[in-house]
């Protein structure tokens, strides 16, 4: 069962819906005998070995193997009445327990559809069901009475812990013995299995239609589902059901329905039907819309059947519930009418003149007749324009009563009139000399005949004197009766005797290739021709081997019929003759010499050779040619050519040429070069160019010119050209001096001298240098050792063997440590304090991770060059300093090649350490000290030698 929902208010209603189309018996029910649950049920609600196993649903009278005498603890009840825990209000009533009653799905795609026994109107549909084995998804598909149809999903909760149920606490027992599960065995508890409403709400237009079904198709793998019962609610505030009253002025098809007035009822809904149940509707009262007077005349009945009405109110909230039904019985019938026919055949064979006029009598009025038998029906009781035939005839009175059937024949005369012809066309073109002869046959005799169509008739069947055109053929028998006409024509030949002629005239002065072609056209059959205005004919149309002259042509058919004679000249041209422009080559080697031809005579679009007629163009003007003799001819479009003529073009004696003498750059980026061309050959007066001929000069000799590709040209007067030759100034490449050695030296503790090497490349070996410590000269030789005592700045000139210089600025910057009152005391940072120690205890503090100087200062020493005296140091920076987070380390390395940086806490603990490959020279590289604390720390580089450089840093 379903049922049909729409919440708690005043004037809703909640109606069980009885339905048909269960598929299973999920409930276990009565007693007697054993293994109950598995004789009174059909399939397993859950599965065995699933989340339950081999499971069903059980009535409160259900006596199984372990209860056979004592009812069980819960159980569905026997009234099969539920009362909606979720929905208040809302009950449903299920199937029998003894038969099919629950529509059951497992598997994703299965559908089922359950029928309303009663269809009805409702705002909402409460759908009552449960899920085994996890919660289902179905698709809910709503069918109406008219056709129409809406859609929607829902979800099943399993039958386990389920929100929103209807019941809960209703049982369940093991179906048969099967793995884990005995037959009949009892289990649930007071909250579960459970069973759960599932609320379908229709809005606009489908909550004013009648539902007759639902189909549920499964859309999801997971869970196994039984749908029970359904419920229809009405609308919140929608009118109560209408009250319907006794049928009146019932008649043999007509009937009057009424029903008291509803209150707060705005409209009313009528259904009509031959079913009790309302399954199927009277034609044009399926949920009819009527006024708000409480009656309405039903029309369309059939006599003597038993017809049932009921009634719904609707407002601006909704719908109501069907009112009572009420039945009434339609009045029998008057007898059927009876009928008689006048037939009228066919005059003509295959026309369609006849007619039947059927005369009605009895019944009831308002006749209706039909010649097929009453497939059809028609008011006329004339029916004309009939073949011949046989005619089943019916008539139907008002009331829907008919007469039997009865046949009518039709009949018509046995044959058609027809007729033949014989056509003579004409013989000339514009000729009267045409006939036409018929003959008929069939019909009746006497003919007549027509050649426009029947406007017209003759007794004679002959047609003669006629000229070419169609004629529309017709013969009447002597009943009027007419054959189809027949179109023909009278044909002639397509037009008159006609030609045209093709002159082709001679195609040189005094030749005898002009000639004739006649083409004929129109007339009949063969034509014969004549040049000489007839006097004589040819088979031939074409006349050829003609001289200039003057021609009579003419043309006849086979049946003698001429053309106009016309008359016609045969020309020929003048004679060619030319005359030639010659220029000569302007350069030694050179192809600008032309001749120009001008050509006279002969017919026009000449063709010009300089190759005695070899080959020819069309143009007269002959460009680019080189120095030679050519041999000139002229030939017109008719080909005619003229005598040969030999023409010359001539050149210069020698082309211009020349040769360069190179001077490179002496220092990388100077402007020292020099190319110097001497031109010869061609004509003086020449003019040179550096860039490939763009542009030009009358200077030979140019030294200022930087390193590069010049590409030289010369020209002659006369504007003749060299080729273009690539000339390159070289340079040295740039004169380049690095500095190596420790520019950073301590004074006071240990040795404060540091070598540095210049290093040259580029220019041009062998280098002289010459070191100077300010304007005073300290060294002249590629390696320098400095001591100084405080910072200070030195130069570097390097001169190669062309006198090119560079030079090179250093600062060594001195740190000087000394301290005490007499200064013979070494300043250490401890710990990162600042201490004054005798030179003696120097080496310990720097053996423990002390660094000379003061804990502030970027740069130190190593201890180790106390020892060693070694003149190279690793060289520490640190910026900014304070830092809050990255600081960048500058490391001047003395030599390339590995090192290891720590972050080193006052108390000597390493805070982070990493490894790095350092180049010879300045290497950059940041620390990120964001994670530590504020405080002072060390900052300490070991180079692969053991080579040590500590910097003081403050973190913020």
């Amino acid at each position: 069962m379903l049922t049909a929902i729409g919440g708690i208010s005043t004037a809703q209603t909640y109606v069980p819906v009885i339905v048909s189309g269960f598929n299973h018996d999920l409930i276990a029910e009565g007693s007697g005998g054993t293994n109950r649950a598995e004789n009174t049920t059909t399939i397993s609600f859950d599965l065995a070995g699933g989340f339950g196993g081999n499971n069903v649903m059980y009535s409160t009278d259900f006596r199984g193997n372990f209860n056979p005498t004592s009812p069980p603890p819960y159980g569905l009840p026997t009234n099969r009445i539920i009362n909606s825990a979720n929905l208040p209000g809302a009950s449903y009533t299920l199937a029998d327990y003894s038969a099919n009653n629950t529509l059951f799905l497992a598997a994703n795609g299965s559908s089922g559809t359950l029928t309303l026994q009663t269809p009805g109107v409702f705002s909402t549909i409460a759908i009552l069901g449960s899920s085994a084995e996890l919660s289902s998804g179905f698709t809910a598909r709503l069918n109406f009475s008219d056709g129409s149809n809406y859609s929607t999903s829902f979800t099943v909760p399993d039958w386990f812990n389920g929100s929103n149920f209807a019941v809960k606490g209703i049982g369940r027992v093991s179906r048969t013995t099967l793995g884990t599960s005995v037959a009949d065995n009892l289990s649930g508890d007071a909250q579960n299995p459970r069973l759960y409403d599932n609320k379908i709400t229709l809005s606009p237009p489908f909550n004013n239609r009648i539902l007759t079904s639902v189909t549920f198709t499964k859309t999801s793998t997971t869970g196994r589902t039984a749908i029970l019962a359904l419920t229809g609610i009405t609308a919140v505030d929608a009118p109560p059901p209408p009250v319907a009253l006794p049928a009146t002025s019932v008649s043999v098809n007509t009937a009057t329905a009424n029903w008291q007035a509803t209150p707060n009822a705005v409209d009313y809904f009528l259904d009509v039907s031959e079913s009790p149940t309302f399954s199927t509707f009277v034609t044009g009262y399926n949920n009819l819309v009527v006024s708000n007077a409480p009656t309405k005349e039903i029309t369309g009945l059939h006599p003597n059947t038993a017809y049932y009405y009921r009634l719904r109110a609707s407002n601006r909230n909704g719908t109501s519930a069907s009112s009572n039904t009420i039945t009434f019985n339609t009045a029998g019938a008057p007898p059927c009418p009876t009928f008689t026919t006048t037939v009228t055949d066919v005059k003509c064979f295959g026309g369609s003149d006849g007619s039947i006029a059927i005369t009605a009598s009895g019944g009831t009025g308002n006749y209706q007749y039909s010649l097929d038998s009453g497939q059809t029906y028609g008011t006329s009781s004339s029916f004309t324009g009939l073949t011949a035939g046989g005619y089943v005839i019916r008539v139907k009175d008002a009331n829907g009563c008919e007469t039997d059937v009865r046949e009518v024949g039709i009949t018509q005369p046995a044959t058609f009139v027809n007729f033949t012809s014989a056509i003579t066309n004409v013989r000339c073109f514009g000729g009267s000399d045409g006939s036409i002869a018929i003959t008929a046959s069939g019909g009746t005799a006497s003919y007549k005949y027509s050649i426009d169509g029947g406007q017209t008739y003759g007794t004679s069947p002959g047609f003669t004197g006629l000229t070419a055109g169609g004629y529309v053929l017709r013969v009447k028998d002597a009943n009027g009766c007419q054959t189809d006409i027949q179109e023909t024509a009278i044909s002639q030949p397509a037009a008159a005797v006609g030609f045209t002629s093709i002159v082709t005239n001679v195609s040189c002065n005094g030749g005898s290739d002009g000639s004739v072609v006649i083409n004929a056209s129109g007339g009949t059959g063969t034509y014969l021709y004549s040049i000489s205005n007839g006097v004589s004919y040819s088979n031939s149309s074409s006349f050829t081997e003609l001289s200039a002259t003057t021609l009579g042509l003419a043309v006849k058919d086979e049946k003698g019929c001429q053309a106009e004679n016309e008359f016609v000249n045969i020309t020929q041209p003048d004679a060619i003759s030319f005359t030639t422009i010659v220029t000569n080559v302007k350069c030694f080697g050179g192809n600008d010499g032309s001749i120009v031809v001008a050509a006279s005579g002969g017919t026009a679009r000449y063709q010009y050779s300089i190759d005695g007629g070899q080959t020819y163009g069309t143009s007269p003007s002959f460009t680019g040619l080189t120095a030679g003799g050519y041999v000139v001819r002229v030939k017109d479009t008719n080909g005619c050519e003229t005598d040969i003529q030999e023409v010359g073009v001539t050149q210069p004696a020698t082309s211009v040429s020349f040769t360069s003498v190179t001077t490179n750059v002496k220092c990388f980026g100077g402007s020292d070069g020099s190319i110097n061309v001497t031109a010869i050959g061609g004509t003086p007066g020449y003019t040179y160019s550096k860039d490939g001929g763009v542009s030009y000069g009358i200077v030979a000799n140019v030294n200022t010119l930087a390193a590069g590709i010049y590409t030289i040209r010369v020209k002659d007067a006369n504007g003749c050209e060299t080729a273009a030759q690539d000339v390159i100034i070289t340079e040295p490449t740039a004169l380049n001096v690095t500095l190596s050695g420790n520019v950073s030296v301590t004074y006071g503790y240990g040795s404060n001298c540091t070598t540095l090497r210049a290093t040259t490349s580029g220019g041009t070996p062998i280098y002289s240098y010459v070191w100077k410590q300010g304007d005073v000269v300290i060294g002249r030789s590629a390696t320098q050792q400095l001591c100084p005592t405080e910072t200070t700045t030195y130069t570097v000139m390097v001169t190669d063997r062309n006198g090119c210089t560079v030079q090179k600025t250093v600062t060594v910057k001195v740190q000087d440590i000394r301290c005490g009152n007499k200064g013979d005391k070494v300043t250490v940072c401890h710990n990162g304090h600042e201490i004054c120690i005798s030179p003696n205890a120097v080496q310990a503090h720097l053996d423990h991770g002390d660094y000379l100087g003061g804990c502030g200062n970027a740069t130190a020493r190593l201890s180790a060059e106390v020892a060693t005296n070694t003149p190279l140091t690793l060289s520490l920076q640190a910026y900014p300093n304070p830092v809050q987070d990255v600081v960048t380390l500058d490391v001047l390395a003395p030599t390339a090649g590995a090192a290891t940086f720590e972050v080193l806490d006052l108390t000597g603990r390493t805070r982070q350490n990493r490894s790095e490959n350092l180049t010879e020279g300045l290497n950059q590289l940041e620390l990120r000290l964001g994670t530590l604390p504020t405080g002072l720390y060390l900052i300490r580089a070991v180079d692969a030698l053991g080579r040590q450089g500590v910097v003081k840093v403050s973190k913020q």
